[in-house]
């Protein structure tokens, strides 16, 4: 599902899709097609999926997240919807990060950012 979003979606934005605005426009009626069919999916990654994502128990959710969800997050960044990429956001944010640990939190005592060895 989400590979098919971001497939029509590529091919409505690129000139070489023959996407819209572009001087080498496909056949109005794909187009159209295309974009119905992006409008439909586009509740089904939101709510379904991603929705889905949140509920997943921690545990469960860092288990499969190098596997496939963090790529399929990464992704989904690209998207043109403001809704999914908000909910991408809050998983990383809110179930990603805790599988990140501290470790990755910068230390104060560093002004360059680089650790102290390296300074």
């Amino acid at each position: 599902v989400v590979t098919s979003l971001q497939r029509k979606e590529k091919f409505l934005k690129t000139p070489e899709g023959g996407g819209l605005g572009t001087p080498k426009a496909a056949d109005p009626v794909k187009v159209m097609e295309f974009e119905r069919e992006v409008a439909g999916l586009i509740p089904l990654v939101s709510d379904v999926i991603l929705g889905s994502l949140m509920e997943l128990p921690n545990e469960m959710f860092a288990e499969n997240c190098g596997d496939w969800i963090f790529p399929m997050l990464c992704d989904l960044i690209l998207v043109d919807d403001r809704g999914i990429r908000s909910k991408v956001q809050q998983i990383m944010s809110t179930k990603v990060r805790p599988i990140l640990g501290s470790s990755s939190t910068p230390q104060s005592s560093s002004s360059t950012g680089l650790p102290p060895s390296s300074q």
